[in-house]
């Protein structure tokens, strides 16, 4: 990775956990750097390769729920979407006025038509009641019921059964 002033950062046969101690330490802005945009492409790389047909990937696997999510849109198929067990978000407002989504701390706002698709979308008692659906269940604008489980999906909050 290009780290300026000519210098090139590299590191093979090196565990992440060094790589994340060290930039952590680091008083090297560029080391920070390289580590924030390292992980980023990786995450990219990862949701971008992934095959519509052969997105079976383990549990474990980091971003899976992600690179399926992006082989379903890539193919022009319907993937089954739920709530993520770990995920704990909060819509806030959204009947008739302002609406806000906090997620990990984050707070994003939501237009009307993105706030009515994430509510139904997110919904334990209403809505999906917590089930798997599809996008094209999502009562409302299409679109609006695809952006808001793009987001949803890519923060987390929903994953790709």
């Amino acid at each position: 990775v290009a780290a300026g002033a000519g210098r090139v950062l590299g590191a093979e046969g090196v565990p992440l956990r060094s790589l994340v101690e060290a930039a952590c330490d680091a008083s090297d802005g560029a080391l920070r750097e390289a580590l924030t945009w390292s992980l980023g492409e990786l995450r990219w790389r990862m949701a971008e390769e992934a095959l519509p047909s052969g997105c079976d990937f383990g549990s474990g696997e980091a971003f899976s729920s992600l690179a399926r999510w992006h082989g379903h849109m890539r193919a022009g198929r319907s993937a089954l979407l739920r709530r993520a067990p770990h995920a704990r978000p909060f819509l806030q407002g959204g009947a008739t006025g302002e609406a806000f989504l906090w997620m990990g701390g984050l707070r994003r706002p939501l237009d009307p038509e993105l706030a009515l698709a994430t509510r139904w979308a997110l919904g334990r008692w209403t809505g999906a009641k917590g089930r798997p659906f599809e996008v094209l269940h999502v009562p409302g604008d299409r679109k609006a019921a695809q952006r808001a489980a793009d987001m949803l999906v890519v923060s987390g909050v929903l994953e790709v059964v």
